[in-house]
């Protein structure tokens, strides 16, 4: 019985880890790229990106609560509503991305991340902040090809996107000798092309979207469910950028070294992100059944299972390490540094992990409210003044301001564990 759960833990982590794979990939080559110009270039476009992606995690919470609309729609064939339902999302996530991207066009909003390479972060984020238009188009239509059993056509477009951005760099950072400028342009070009090969999709296979009849849409439960998914993500992000900018108050070496680990970081969480979501599905399909002991001993077999491929990744990653950071033309001190604060990463990411998957075991029940208030609560009470904190009386070791910062990950599993071993979580969702 047991490995007959581990296999479908496996059949729902592995996919999921592989579409991370590729996903993250792309962050690892323009990284990698952009890391042939130099620590000035590589801390400037990771601000820039931070900050973006404040934006492109607002699009994603946004297109989660759509989903969950879109797959009850197309359970009852109520394909006029999912078209209203998606136009009506876009027009507006459209129009709010075109004015994030003309006002951070204009502001200065660089200069709050850091001091050293404010001008150049402005420069590149001027170009690349123009992806969000296109991504916030890939990413919601994407959600009925996956509700409407067209789930590979997105991933397609992604890695086609990726190849699409590979080449550009390398024309337009080498050929053209654009350096950053030509991997934000490829940034934007690719993800438009990804955008495209979305519509074709959408044309060909769900050509009803098309449709403009005039559809009552639940709006009261749209925002009901859509709004405390799009804040808490929200804020989540703002906490991570606030940690972004608490570094780039360090200096321009600790900014380059934490810069070259964003790539692998993502990566790393990502390949044991399938962890999470099995939990959410399985577990949840033990509580619909009323099988709360089943349950129990399940959440317990993925957390170990979690924790087991956590230790082989950060073992990885120890040795992998120093390998990698020697593909960056960086002086010694940044490679050394980067060395460091990967392994720290790995490290904390033991608790890292185990969040993340209690996570989604604590979700299979429906109790979204309690997570949002303990995300909230260990990032902006206890990470955010940690961080200010360690800037204040580490200075400018970043490594251990990492540190002292990831401490809030063991608040936030101590409370998590409280809640998961009082077993109120074990509900029914009628």
């Amino acid at each position: 019985m047991e490995h007959s759960f581990q296999r479908q833990v496996w059949s729902i982590a592995l996919p999921t880890a592989l579409q991370s794979l590729v996903q993250n990939s792309l962050g690892i080559i323009d990284q990698v790229m952009i890391g042939q110009l130099g620590m000035t270039m590589i801390a400037a476009t990771g601000f820039a990106n931070k900050y973006i992606s404040i934006y492109q995690t607002i699009i994603a919470a946004a297109a989660s609560g759509v989903s969950i609309f879109v797959a009850q729609y197309a359970g009852r064939n109520a394909k006029v509503e999912s078209a209203r339902l998606i136009q009506v999302v876009m027009k507006w996530t459209f129009l709010i991305s075109i004015l994030v991207s003309i006002l951070s066009s204009i502001l200065p909003v660089m200069n709050l991340y850091t001091r050293d390479v404010a001008s150049q972060a402005m420069d590149y984020m001027r170009v690349a902040i123009w992806a969000i238009p296109f991504q916030a188009y890939t990413v919601l239509y994407s959600v009925p090809l996956r509700c409407y059993q067209h789930a590979k056509e997105p991933f397609y477009a992604s890695a086609i996107g990726i190849l699409a951005n590979t080449a550009l760099n390398a024309l337009l950072i080498f050929g053209f000798k654009w350096g950053a400028l030509g991997a934000a342009l490829a940034t934007v070009l690719s993800t438009a092309l990804s955008a495209i090969i979305i519509a074709y999709y959408c044309s060909r296979y769900l050509p009803w979207l098309k449709q403009k009849e005039a559809v009552k849409i639940q709006l009261q439960s749209l925002v009901k469910i859509v709004v405390p998914l799009v804040v808490s993500d929200f804020l989540w992000s703002l906490g991570e950028n606030i940690y972004t900018m608490v570094y780039g108050h360090t200096n321009l070496i600790a900014s380059a070294a934490m810069t070259m680990t964003i790539p692998v970081v993502g990566l790393y969480m990502g390949l044991l992100m399938g962890f999470s979501q099995a939990a959410g599905i399985l577990i949840g399909r033990d509580l619909g059944l009323n099988q709360s002991h089943l349950a129990m001993s399940h959440s317990k077999t993925i957390l170990k299972m979690a924790f087991i491929g956590s230790l082989i990744l950060f073992a990885s990653l120890s040795l992998l390490a120093p390998l990698y950071v020697r593909i960056y033309h960086v002086d010694a001190n940044v490679q050394t540094l980067s060395i460091q604060l990967l392994w720290a990463f790995g490290l904390m990411s033991l608790v890292k992990v185990q969040n993340m998957v209690i996570g989604g075991v604590l979700r299979s029940g429906g109790h979204t409210g309690i997570l949002l208030i303990l995300n909230t609560f260990g990032t902006w009470a206890i990470g955010v003044p940690l961080a200010v904190a360690g800037l204040f009386f580490f200075k400018e070791n970043i490594l251990w301001i990492y540190l002292l910062l990831s401490q809030e990950e063991f608040v936030r599993l101590i409370l998590c564990y409280c809640l998961f071993f009082k077993k109120k979580w074990m509900t029914r969702l009628d």
